[in-house]
């Protein structure tokens, strides 16, 4: 039995999560807040990132178990929800403490486990009115610093020619990264755009929408995730996996003395402006389900073949199940031959699930849904 949902909305409206051999959850909700907020004040109501390797214990059974035991009491009831993360087992929750939301996912590496977090002010999950006087008085304020720094095509040793951001300066010496150095370096990268200066971070959605960029307020995989709230001149990030209501993207940080770019773990609400889509004129990709016969819940990883067309060697998918989870396919889990992708996925619960692809050059698919007895 299946399906095609033809959508006009932007992508990743409807995503997806591939579970392993763990119990269904109560999934969090992962549409990413419409939050506008004044650039002056950013600074005493930002977030904070933080990043913990914990022992696992011999004994474990699975994810859920683990957080119920060792987290009790600091996840809010119903929070819990699992997906994957980079092809291994993980879980995502919620905690409220006064004033500050955490937003977390637990990645089993199995000889260890990885607990990524993202705290941020719970105000943020209002929308309150635009600001768009602060954000013309910050591009401004760019402007004119731009005009007196010596453009350096290399940051943090990420080289970049052509590049018309700068890099940012720590103690004094610089050559250090700035995250919209690196934003450019990935559009360039993937998408083989080349970027306008569009002034600090925080006004990148606005100057993007202006400029007829594509744009969308959920994320979406190989695009470009605004914050005005990250810092006092906004941040921006290359999005390239999701996990229910966690992004993992590649960055640089203005005050970071970090080489290259680091990967890391953000909750879909620090990035509170939107996501700035691919502008590339090129075949979308199509897909539908080419496994014959009916397919059946397992807890055991079954190899669903889809036809595709214009899909790129190097594409990833979400995929989302039944009770609304999501998460990232990639490498070995996906195997692209002949018009042919096959999706190595656990389907453990009947229903529908739905699958989109995305290419590295930001093209992608509509969202293709099949049933799973």
């Amino acid at each position: 039995m299946k399906r095609i949902i033809s959508l006009t909305f932007a992508p990743a409206l409807v995503f997806a999560s591939v579970m392993f051999v763990l119990q269904m959850g109560f999934v969090l909700p992962v549409t990413a807040q419409v939050v506008k907020h004044d650039l002056n004040t950013v600074i005493e109501e930002t977030s904070k990132q933080s990043s913990e390797i914990l022992p696992r214990p011999l004994k474990m059974k699975n994810l859920r178990q683990f957080a119920e035991k060792n987290f009790a009491g600091k996840f809010d009831e119903n929070s819990l929800s699992e997906t994957i993360s980079n092809g291994k087992p993980a879980i995502t929750f919620s905690f409220t403490n006064g004033e500050k939301i955490t937003d977390s996912i637990l990645i089993d590496n199995g000889d260890n486990l990885e607990l990524n977090s993202d705290t941020y002010p719970v105000k943020w999950k209002v929308t309150p009115n635009d600001s768009s006087a602060e954000s013309k008085e910050e591009t401004n304020n760019f402007v004119e610093n731009l005009a007196a720094t010596t453009i350096v095509p290399t940051c943090a040793g990420l080289s970049s020619p052509g590049n018309p951001y700068p890099c940012c300066t720590v103690n004094n010496r610089g050559g250090y990264g700035n995250c919209t150095f690196a934003a450019w370096y990935h559009a360039n990268r993937f998408w083989g755009v080349t970027l306008p200066g569009w002034s600090n971070a925080g006004t990148w959605f606005d100057s993007a929408k202006n400029a007829r960029y594509p744009t969308s307020l959920t994320p979406a995989l190989y695009a470009i995730a605004v914050s005005s709230t990250l810092s006092s001149k906004g941040h921006v990030a290359w999005v390239m996996e999701i996990s229910n209501n966690m992004i993992l993207v590649y960055e640089q940080s203005c005050g970071s003395t970090a080489y290259g770019v680091q990967q890391k773990w953000y909750s879909t609400t620090s990035f509170n402006k939107g996501y700035i889509l691919s502008p590339v004129s090129a075949p979308s990709p199509t897909i539908s389900l080419a496994t014959s016969g009916t397919i059946y819940a397992s807890s055991n990883t079954q190899a669903i073949k889809f036809n595709v067309s214009n899909v790129i060697q190097g594409a990833r998918a979400v995929v989302i199940f039944p009770s609304g989870g999501r998460a990232t396919l990639k490498d070995s889990q996906l195997s692209l031959s002949n018009g042919v992708l096959t999706a190595y996925m656990t389907l453990n619960a009947r229903g529908w699930w739905s699958i989109q692809v995305f290419n590295e050059n930001g093209k992608y698919s509509g969202v293709y849904q099949f049933y799973v007895n």
